[in-house]
């Protein structure tokens, strides 16, 4: 059976010696419904720190799942670069929930693109490069 402890030793043995769980006694996650969790042992555990804060919406949503299902059977990933009706209507909800007259919507994947942004935006605004 696989267990939390030989997990850890496996990712101490492969993984680069600078990447490190935060605990001293991680858990390895296998599945998760809702807010809660459970490791490869079947311990339950209520997940506070879900997605690390980029998606927490909760695990095994049926909603969220069917979505990405129907999405990834069609195709997974494009980019910005090619039109999307997707990624067109969901700008327009969030221009649109927005409130700001002519918004603009800049889609990224992470939190330091968020923020290169943002400094971008705050020069462009004061016009200082």
């Amino acid at each position: 059976m696989t267990t939390n402890d030989s997990l850890h030793h496996r990712y101490k043995a492969i993984l680069a010696p600078y990447l490190n769980p935060l605990y001293t006694s991680p858990i390895s996650i296998d599945r998760g419904e809702g807010s809660y969790v459970w490791d490869v042992e079947g311990n339950q555990y209520l997940d506070f720190f879900g997605g690390v804060l980029t998606t927490m919406i909760g695990h095994n949503n049926p909603a969220v799942t069917e979505a990405i299902q129907s999405q990834a059977s069609k195709v997974l990933h494009t980019s910005t670069l090619y039109l999307s009706e997707p990624m067109i209507e969901l700008a327009e909800e969030i221009g649109a929930a927005s409130g700001i007259p002519d918004a603009r919507v800049f889609f990224t994947t992470s939190g330091s693109e968020a923020n290169d942004t943002a400094l971008m935006l705050a020069t462009s605004y004061r016009n200082s490069n």
